[in-house]
């Protein structure tokens, strides 16, 4: 419009001026948002890193809060959530569920016997022991001290009594390396109640 009613080369050129002025303005402004954008993407993609190694590391710690340390079986808490888990579970669907309970046989006469190291290491034997030898469904929980707990998810009360007399017996024949033992091996039998 304003070239259009421009009535002179001077009133042509003053347009042509506004224009061009504005041009530049738009150009500065683009590559500014331009600048802006890549700055914002760099920021966005650093923030995402930041969010998946914090997320890393509350799944890392959330794990540790469930497991104990010692042996990397289910602590006190992560026995709690797995069997309200499994109840819930077998009240849905009607099925049975049997829990057994184990601790090492005469646990403060080896500690006082062979020391507190060979006690630590029965805790960690007889938790590797149990994890070879239940099934996958199995939950294996440390209760506290030599103290453990197997959910038995669909097992009866007949058929949970089986596989811990099987337990035992697994147990008991693998014996754990102790210094100060006989022949250096060391028999750890346990005691187990299932209900």
């Amino acid at each position: 419009a304003r070239i259009t009613q421009a009535e002179s080369i001077s009133e042509l050129s003053d347009v042509l001026d506004d224009v061009m002025r504005e041009t530049r303005d738009i150009q500065i402004n683009a590559l500014r948002s331009h600048s802006d954008i890549s700055a914002m993407r760099v920021r966005v993609e650093g923030s995402e890193k930041e969010i998946g190694r914090l997320q890393h590391e509350l799944d890392h710690a959330s794990e540790l809060v469930r497991h104990d340390a010692l042996t990397a079986v289910l602590n006190r808490k992560g026995m709690d959530e797995a069997v309200e888990r499994e109840v819930a579970r077998a009240q849905r669907t009607g099925g049975p569920l049997s829990l057994a309970m184990l601790d090492i046989d005469n646990f403060k006469l080896l500690n006082d016997r062979f020391g507190h190291d060979a006690g630590v290491a029965a805790v960690i034997h007889l938790a590797t022991v149990v994890r070879e030898t239940i099934r996958p469904q199995d939950v294996l929980a440390r209760y506290g001290g030599e103290e453990f707990v197997i959910l038995l998810p669909d097992t009866e009360g007949d058929n949970a009594l089986k596989a811990a007399e099987r337990l035992c017996k697994k147990i008991a024949g693998a014996p754990m390396e102790v210094a100060d033992a006989p022949d250096g091996k060391l028999t750890v039998t346990v005691s187990i109640g299932v209900a």
